[in-house]
């Protein structure tokens, strides 16, 4: 039985994470924790959630993993090994404070990296955009650096900018082209540099995200070709046609393909977040994966 610890719980992210530890069999307790609680109080805790601002993030995991806590952080404060992408993606205005744990952070996309997770202290659980895209392009990983470029036009529920964002009332994009700060988050997984052009918008709905991918037009890509791949992932499935609708509060990608377009659809606070840190921790802690998540 496991003793974990979430940051952030108040937040969507955050509520939808306790909801699934508040329902999984291997959890004993859970503290709610303010974003400044004293690490030291923290006794027992074997794993600790960050559903948190990147600047608070970065400010908590040093000293929790001084405590020999494992830590799985939802934000990007970890995500990116090259410390230059945090200027110019993330606007920061100094360096990186802490460039060493870039590069012993583990990245959290199980289909992309499970036996570094279960080994790691440092989880940096992925992005929702950033899942959609990656799994939509995972099995093509190996020619991605071949093509000229490819296009993700994404759209998100506007659960997925936190509480504070305003609630769009029509789809709305921004960050275009190469502006996103989910773009190095990306290309780093499927070590493409330099190869993709990001169009994320907001919607009117709350939660879910469908990401079309177009690879350039020569390019045809058989459905089999995704089935073979993910026939061992039982949280992803390809199908004929993906919808936002059938994934809502589930903890499962879609994939469908069709030629040179390839689509993804999973629910941001699920797959794309909550659920995603969960099956995380079910890697980190030797459980199996999809406990809780089912």
């Amino acid at each position: 039985m496991i003793r974990v610890a979430v940051f952030g719980s108040n937040g969507f992210v955050g509520e939808e994470l306790m909801k699934l530890l508040g329902n999984h069999l291997h959890i004993r307790d859970i503290m709610s924790c303010r974003h400044r609680e004293k690490i030291a109080t923290l006794r027992g805790i074997e794993v600790a959630f960050l559903a948190t601002p990147v600047e608070t993030s970065l400010e908590l995991v040093p000293s929790l993993l001084e405590h020999g806590i494992r830590v799985i952080d939802l934000s990007g404060a970890f995500r990116l090994r090259d410390p230059t992408h945090y200027h110019n993606y993330y606007k920061f205005k100094r360096p990186h404070p802490h460039p060493q744990l870039l590069q012993e952070a583990v990245y959290g996309l199980p289909e992309a990296n499970r036996g570094g997770i279960a080994r790691a202290q440092l989880v940096t659980s992925a992005g929702c955009y950033a899942t959609a895209s990656i799994l939509a392009l995972l099995p093509l990983k190996d020619m991605l650096a071949e093509y000229s470029s490819v296009r993700v036009d994404a759209i998100s529920g506007y659960t997925g900018a936190g509480k504070g964002g305003p609630i769009p009332k029509q789809v709305t994009p921004y960050d275009p082209g190469r502006l996103h700060r989910h773009i190095p988050e990306i290309e780093q997984v499927l070590n493409a540099p330099n190869v993709l052009r990001f169009y994320p918008s907001i919607a009117p709905f709350p939660r879910g995200i469908l990401a079309r991918v177009n690879l350039p037009a020569d390019v045809c890509v058989s459905p089999d070709t995704y089935a073979d791949y993910y026939r061992q992932e039982r949280l992803i499935r390809v199908v004929h046609r993906a919808s936002v609708l059938e994934i809502e509060n589930k903890n499962l990608c879609q994939v469908s393909v069709h030629g040179n377009v390839i689509y993804a659809a999973l629910d941001n606070l699920g797959k794309g977040a909550a659920g995603q840190a969960l099956q995380n921790m079910n890697i980190m802690m030797d459980i199996p994966e999809t406990t809780g998540l089912a």
